[in-house]
């Protein structure tokens, strides 16, 4: 079985992304069977391996789904599921969440990803903050490649200058890998389907 086929099979890559399937079936083989822990020292690998392809090979554009798919393969290699990927929440309009995960205590885990912050921070707590608005034990992470990046948004949460985002790391440093851990404390479900009403008198037909 192809990587290919094993990573849609596993629901990791789409059967329509051209160009980062491209990239995965040249030079990521090993995706799931290289022997490489803990979490950040995977996503740091790889994602120096792709940044050291050729120009044209890799580029700007490619940059932020290569990393997507690492995180996204990093926590399925921790058995973190089920994971689910540009996930549109109920109540939670005009925003699609990069990583969400549904507990038994009916919380929700978001992750968004971004390989470097800059201003886009303020994007990811925004969304947060509208998750929150709904689901009250929603957790927000923001991961970074960059560790300077990460640092200074983590700094912005402890002085209250971010409303949604809980914690602000890096995928390549011990946060990452603590994240994980406490993920693997959790039991993750498949989310109940909400119906439109749960109860009414029809009034006319």
């Amino acid at each position: 079985m192809t990587i290919l086929t094993t990573l849609e099979n596993a629901g990791l890559i789409s059967r329509t992304a051209q160009s980062i399937r491209s990239v995965v079936e040249s030079h990521f083989g090993d995706l799931l069977t290289m022997p490489i822990n803990p979490p950040s020292a995977f996503v740091d690998t790889m994602y120096l391996r792709y940044k050291n392809l050729p120009n044209g090979v890799q580029n700007n554009n490619l940059n932020g789904k290569v990393f997507e798919l690492l995180i996204a393969i990093a926590l399925y290699r921790s058995g973190i599921r089920p994971l689910y990927q540009q996930a549109i929440i109920s109540y939670v309009p005009n925003v699609e969440f990069d990583f969400t995960a549904f507990c038994d205590d009916e919380s929700i885990i978001s992750i968004s990803t971004k390989t470097s912050f800059r201003e886009r921070w303020k994007q990811a707590d925004l969304e947060a903050l509208a998750l929150k608005s709904v689901h009250r034990k929603a957790k927000c992470y923001l991961v970074s490649y960059e560790v300077p990046d990460a640092k200074g948004v983590q700094k912005k949460i402890l002085n209250g200058g971010a409303m949604g985002l809980d914690q602000s790391m890096s995928a390549v440093t011990s946060d990452f890998d603590a994240l994980v851990a406490s993920f693997n404390k959790k039991t993750f479900i498949r989310p109940p389907i909400v119906p439109l009403m749960k109860s009414a008198q029809l009034s006319s037909i």
